[in-house]
C-alpha cells in the first residue's frame, strides 16, 4: 500500500516547519511516495534529510507521455500524479481541488488536509492538541491549504 503526494501538500508542511508530520505519517501508516520529477522541478528547495522523508517513483516513459497527453486546469505534474497513483493502486494526497476532483472521478483514493490529521490522531501518532495546532498552522499561512469552515468542523471533531 502506498500514496503519491502531490507538491501542495510538501510545500504546505514545509512552510509550516512541519516537515517531521509527513516524515512520520511515511514511516507508521503508509509510504508516501514522489515523483521525481516533481522532487526535482518542484520541491527543489527540500534538503537531501527531507528527501528521505519521501520514497522517489520514477515515471515510465508511457506514464510520463499518458500525463503530457491530458489537457484541462491540471499542471503536467498534477496529471503525473493521477497516472502514478492509477498504475500503482496508490491514494493520492492533495489539496489542489482540480486534482481532487480528477482522481474522484477516476476512482482514486483522496486525503486532503485535514484528513491525514485525522488518521494520525486515530493511529495515536498525534495529540488532537498537537492535530489542531499543526492545522491551525496550516490555516493562518495559506487559507486554501485548510479553510476556516474546515478548520472548525476538525477542532471540534477532534473535541479539542
Amino acid at each position: 500500500m502506498g500514496c503519491i503526494v502531490d507538491a501542495s501538500i510538501v510545500v504546505a508542511y514545509q512552510r509550516i516547519g512541519r516537515l517531521d508530520i509527513l516524515r512520520l505519517y511515511s514511516s507508521s501508516v503508509q509510504v508516501l511516495h514522489v515523483s521525481t520529477p516533481m522532487l526535482n522541478d518542484e520541491l527543489p528547495n527540500l534538503s537531501l534529510t527531507q528527501r528521505g522523508f519521501f520514497k522517489s517513483l520514477e515515471p515510465t516513459l508511457d506514464q510520463v507521455f499518458a500525463a503530457s497527453l491530458s489537457r484541462g486546469p491540471l499542471s503536467s505534474y498534477d496529471h503525473l500524479c493521477l497516472v502514478l497513483a492509477r498504475d500503482h493502486s496508490f491514494s493520492l494526497m492533495t489539496n489542489d481541488s482540480p486534482l481532487v476532483e480528477h482522481a474522484r472521478r477516476e476512482g482514486i483514493e483522496v486525503i486532503r488536509n485535514p484528513g491525514l490529521l485525522k488518521v494520525m490522531v486515530d493511529s495515536n501518532l498525534l495529540t488532537p492538541v498537537e492535530a489542531a495546532d499543526v492545522a491551525n498552522l496550516i490555516h493562518e499561512d495559506d487559507p486554501r491549504q485548510i479553510g476556516a469552515r474546515v478548520l472548525h468542523r476538525f477542532i471540534i471533531e477532534l473535541g479539542v
